[in-house]
């Protein structure tokens, strides 16, 4: 008992990927994981709205959206290929950021499937993108100020991931 399939605890699957230790981490303050549909092998994580304080979504000056993460977060985050986003207005009687990745298996070590990371933003920031043009999500470090405030740590942009609009359709 306490064992996986293939005989390994949760605490040694964890440890094995960055992602999995992060989300081992980050579980007592509010991550439900479901099955996309049912029999699909498929895997959604939903971070509750304590856990997206973490994150912060807006557009750059050159008019580009961007999540900002903690740096802290980031090497464990892009240790999967996300190789889609989308901002959903009406999932779950909410808004959400959502990251996909279209063969988390690979990076994971396991067999093919599909992983979406479900970030809860406010309604009203969400419907500001009603008629947003853009095409691509870019992903920023972010670190604390002394005053707590979530601002952009230095360096360059660590991904560019395919954005659209889901549920702003009147």
């Amino acid at each position: 008992m306490g064992h996986t399939i293939d005989n390994r605890s949760g605490a040694e699957i964890a440890a094995s990927h960055p992602l999995l230790e992060w989300y081992g981490r980050m579980f007592p303050w509010g991550v439900e994981v479901a099955e996309s549909t049912p029999g699909s092998g498929d895997w959604d994580i939903l971070l509750s709205t304590l856990l997206s304080a973490r994150f912060a979504i807006g557009i750059e000056a050159d008019g580009q959206p961007v999540l900002g993460m903690l740096q802290s977060d980031v090497p464990h985050l892009l240790s999967v290929e996300w190789t889609s986003s989308a901002l959903l207005r009406k999932f779950r009687g909410r808004g959400w950021l959502a990251l996909s990745c279209a063969d988390a298996g690979t990076d994971l070590g396991a067999r093919p499937f599909r992983l979406r990371l479900f970030i809860p933003m406010a309604g009203d920031l969400v419907d500001r993108f009603a008629d947003f043009p853009a095409k691509a999500l870019r992903i920023r470090a972010m670190k604390l100020s002394k005053g707590g405030r979530l601002v952009v740590a230095n360096g360059a942009p660590r991904a560019d991931i395919v954005f659209s609009l889901k549920g702003f359709d009147a």
